[in-house]
């Protein structure tokens, strides 16, 4: 796992260069040969270029099965400070009508056009309570992520069983990290103190990548049309290899599909997952249930 100081001379010196650069380009002569070659291409005159055509990628994920209710966490270390509410596991979230939660989807084509990205505000992740909250969380590259202070215990976190020697003191300011580079996968947040605080990180290149809500729909949002490849993942089972996708069943290898995305977007309607057969695969090693 690659981390590194968000921002820093290299993004200032090219901020400089981009400012040039749109300085020259903003000058007269080029405006004026932009709208003489709009007039020849478009015959019937020079017109404003076309808005962009925001697309996404729709759909609602469905749990069937018997599902048990979530099991309470075993709480044996600072207690006074972490078990003054009961906490219980966030690994299998599923909604009264059987919507799955916290189903990582995101768009794995490499090729995708991806909009240029400002300085991006930090995500925040709570520790509150000893526990990781959300429980599953979205960044992009080059994005801060500050790891918040408990109010009552100090917390040791890992990111993917990599030590980040971020021993953070309780009441204190947190600790702060930047990713450069974007995993395959997500990355599970542990901590060395308190064994049951367990969470995961989406590193992501881009921001075409979201999670599904406790009713099982997501949506990921402003999508350039075009063929892309999906990937599918939950903690509780790694890559979603087999589901019922709008009535037909498909075998997903690696959780991955592609899908054409039209400027009017892509609604996959509801998508099925057995219970009975997931409980049964053994994910990947590293992600999913047999890494907790």
């Amino acid at each position: 796992m690659a981390l590194a100081a968000c921002g820093g001379k290299a993004r200032t010196k090219r901020s400089a260069m981009n400012t040039r650069a749109r300085a020259t380009m903003d000058g007269p002569l080029v405006k004026k040969a932009t709208c003489v070659l709009a007039c020849v291409i478009g015959v019937i005159g020079c017109s404003a270029p076309s808005e962009p055509v925001e697309a996404s990628i729709r759909g609602r994920f469905l749990l069937r099965g018997d599902v048990s209710d979530p099991a309470a966490l075993a709480i044996d270390k600072d207690r006074e400070c972490c078990g003054r509410v009961p906490l219980m596991s966030e690994e299998l979230v599923v909604g009264p009508d059987d919507g799955l939660a916290n189903v990582v989807i995101f768009v794995r084509s490499k090729d995708i056009p991806s909009p240029k990205q400002g300085n991006l505000e930090p995500f925040r992740i709570s520790t509150d309570g000893c526990r990781y909250a959300p429980h599953v969380s979205l960044v992009q590259t080059d994005q801060t992520i500050v790891i918040e202070a408990n109010a009552c215990a100090p917390i040791n976190p890992n990111l993917s069983d990599t030590p980040m020697g971020m021993l953070i003191p309780a009441k204190s300011e947190g600790a702060s990290i930047c990713l450069s580079r974007a995993p395959s996968l997500p990355s599970r947040l542990t901590c060395n103190i308190h064994p049951w605080m367990k969470a995961w990180v989406v590193i992501r290149p881009n921001p075409y990548a979201c999670l599904s809500a406790q009713s099982g729909d997501f949506e990921i949002r402003s999508v350039p049309p075009g063929v892309w490849e999906l990937q599918f993942w939950h903690e509780a089972f790694g890559c979603l290899e087999e589901m019922t996708v709008g009535g037909e069943h498909k075998r997903l290898p690696k959780g991955r599909m592609t899908v054409e995305v039209r400027p009017s977007g892509i609604d996959l309607g509801a998508i099925e997952l057995d219970y009975g057969k997931l409980k049964e695969k053994k994910p990947e090693p590293g992600v999913g249930a047999d890494s907790r």
